[in-house]
């Protein structure tokens, strides 16, 4: 997009500068790439108004920006760039030769017409999309995934871009194991391991993963045969996932502590699925009391598990009780009302 400069006819356009978006689309967005924007009103997730004066305004539409681009060696053309509230980047349409349509974000110097594509080699241009691996040193990006098949989440904002200024190690060959443009390299990933690093888990995870034994990572990084076969059992049991939608299967996940929005996708669908399937085989937490160090005090602190027995008590009286639940991330005490004894808590 090129900048409008303006003559200082008044003291507000003296030295003005603003982008000039007469390239963008005036009309409105592709309907089936949007969806509509609810106002929080101010609103918490209780329902309680913490912030006050909110709610009314016009109606939003969210629009749907693909930041995976997994549609591999498609070619696309650029339909036209329009102009995103929700973001201070504009967004580009393209179109695939199969004619299916996606929202992009539109970078530097593309224009309507263009043609791009995402693939493991691809040329170095406005709209590509290609492995960090196979950049060469010094290449502009922007969108830049943060773990491989999560989708962009650096240098997505106007103006932001990010320069690639080395490659250490064969980190950036970690790959999505569903990815068959990412090729395993199983030397390197065994000289990578024979040396103490931080991300090492990550690379011991995918020798696992491609049949490498516990004894022969063992006898590389002497880490102890019970951790390393505890990372296998977690391995097996996503494959299990993967190929079987089965609840005992999915019972043994749970008591492993695999989460619903984990598990919906190894089955590829919806966390409310797998919450309905347990729901509809009676596969719920039960709550178990934390210990308080045998102080012989009843303090009724609850937290959520899949192995053990139901320690909750039921009663009718108006009690707040206080648990933590291991689908969450962290350890946080949250108040709930009472308990029921089935445990029919979407967790």
């Amino acid at each position: 997009m090129a900048l409008k400069h303006y003559k200082p006819t008044t003291p507000g356009t003296r030295g003005l500068t603003q982008v000039d978006r007469s390239e963008l689309h005036r009309g409105a967005p592709e309907k089936a790439l949007t969806v509509g924007l609810k106002s929080k009103g101010g609103r918490n997730n209780f329902g309680h108004v913490t912030v006050p004066h909110q709610g009314g305004g016009h109606k939003r539409k969210y629009r749907l920006i693909d930041f995976k681009r997994k549609k591999l060696d498609v070619p696309a053309t650029v339909v036209r760039l329009e102009y995103d509230p929700n973001r201070t980047a504009f967004i580009a349409l393209i179109e695939y030769t199969d004619g299916e349509r996606a929202y992009i974000l539109a970078p530097r110097d593309l224009k309507a017409g263009d043609v791009v594509i995402s693939a493991a080699h691809a040329d170095i241009k406005p709209g590509n999309t290609m492995p960090l691996k196979n950049m060469p040193i010094g290449t502009i990006v922007h969108n830049v995934e943060l773990k491989p098949g999560a989708g962009g989440q650096l240098a997505r904002s106007a103006g932001c871009y990010a320069q690639l200024m080395g490659k250490d190690g064969v980190y950036q060959s970690f790959n999505n194991k569903e990815d068959a443009n990412c090729p395993f390299n199983y030397e390197e990933l065994l000289e990578y391991i024979s040396e103490f690093r931080s991300d090492n888990i990550f690379a011991i995870a995918e020798l696992l993963y491609h049949g490498v034994s516990v004894e022969k990572i063992h006898e590389i990084t002497m880490i102890t045969p019970y951790f390393l076969q505890a990372i296998k059992n977690i391995i097996d049991m996503e494959e299990k996932l993967r190929v079987t939608k089965d609840i005992e299967i999915l019972t043994a996940a749970k008591k492993m502590g695999f989460s619903d929005k984990y598990v919906a996708r190894m089955w590829n669908c919806g966390e409310l699925d797998v919450f309905n399937f347990r729901r509809e085989n009676k596969l719920f937490p039960v709550y178990r009391m934390v210990d308080t160090c045998h102080t012989g005090a009843y303090i009724p602190y609850f937290y959520s598990s899949y192995t053990g027995e139901n320690a909750s008590v039921v009663t009718d009286k108006k009690k707040y009780r206080k648990y933590h639940t291991d689908d969450q991330s962290g350890c946080g005490l949250h108040e709930h009302g009472n308990i029921s004894g089935s445990g029919n808590t979407m967790t």
